[in-house]
């Protein structure tokens, strides 16, 4: 796996992941642990399956299950890695925040009803009631590494840059047509500005307003992620087409190209913390979401 690389003044290495081995996710989410447990040994050829006999599925010939892993989210749990791992930005980030760069939007707002995601339902298929998997949905999965401390463009020492605002942050995230908040008076201690923010469809012309500076503050194009996602996920009258799953994911040590710092015992390389948010979606087409210039090049971050 090569992670995408900014071309700014932070680049990560080439990562291997799982040792070349492929890696299968699925996003359950009971409320009982030990079914989830029981399911993925059934998986694996348990032959067995809520305590009764039943024969597990040929994945074998395919795959070779290794390991599982448990990922969470809660209000603030970045903010609380961020500081115990005393971070350089852990004063920035949101202690509301569910996610790593400060944010958070409108489930209800920016969710559809779980029928309208499937292939009969969706009305683009040609799918209709009693086809085979007229039930079944295409389900995206994003795992993104991000280099957060130029996203709160914020240097080692703590000293901060000249992108650092809560303003500056919100219209990479959102939009700058207008922002949809003007954040705090103080636009850096604990994120500058409020964690949770609507989700407001504005048309899917809104990203190409941005790029040309339309409706921008003091005329600047600038492309946010929220408006670059609604140029295909909404219908032609503002339904919402995808149903989101988002958790923040936090890797303790990720290599990076620039030389070793002394702090650290590393040959050719220093190690430093990586936030790597894992995002599913649920959609009713493949060719749902296309390509967009979501792409904030300084940070490293990048729309998925």
């Amino acid at each position: 796996m090569r992670p995408w690389s900014a071309t700014g003044q932070r680049r990560f290495a080439d990562l291997a992941v799982q040792g070349g081995a492929a890696c299968v996710s699925e996003p359950w989410r009971p409320s009982h642990r030990p079914r989830v447990q029981a399911l993925l040994r059934w998986l694996g050829r348990s032959q067995t399956l809520a305590g009764r006999p039943q024969p597990s599925p040929p994945l074998t010939d395919l795959l070779s299950f290794t390991s599982a892993r448990a990922m969470f989210t809660q209000i603030g749990l970045p903010r609380k890695l961020a500081d115990e791992a005393s971070l350089s930005y852990a004063f920035m980030v949101n202690p509301r925040s569910p996610m790593w760069m400060g944010f958070a939007d409108q489930q209800t707002a920016g969710t559809a009803a779980a029928d309208a995601v499937t292939f009969r339902g969706s009305g683009l298929t040609t799918a209709k009631s009693g086809s085979y998997f007229d039930h079944g949905a295409v389900q995206q999965l994003s795992h993104v590494l991000m280099d957060l401390q130029q996203f709160y463009d914020v240097d080692d020492a703590g000293v901060l840059g000249d992108d650092a605002s809560f303003t500056e942050r919100v219209q990479y995230m959102f939009r700058s047509t207008p922002p949809p908040s003007p954040g705090n008076a103080d636009q850096i201690t604990d994120g500058g500005g409020p964690a949770f923010l609507p989700n407001t469809f504005q048309g899917t012309d809104d990203a190409l307003l941005s790029a040309q500076g339309r409706g921008t503050p003091d005329g600047e194009r600038r492309i946010g992620h929220l408006s670059c996602l609604q140029r295909s996920s909404r219908t032609a009258d503002g339904r919402p087409l995808h149903v989101r799953m988002d958790g923040p994911g936090y890797a303790p040590w990720t290599y990076r190209t620039d030389p070793p710092s002394p702090s650290w015992s590393s040959r050719c390389s220093s190690r430093v913390p990586t936030s790597s948010p894992r995002c599913a979606g649920t959609r009713p087409r493949s060719t749902w979401r296309r390509p967009t210039a979501s792409r904030r090049t300084r940070t490293g971050w990048s729309g998925s």
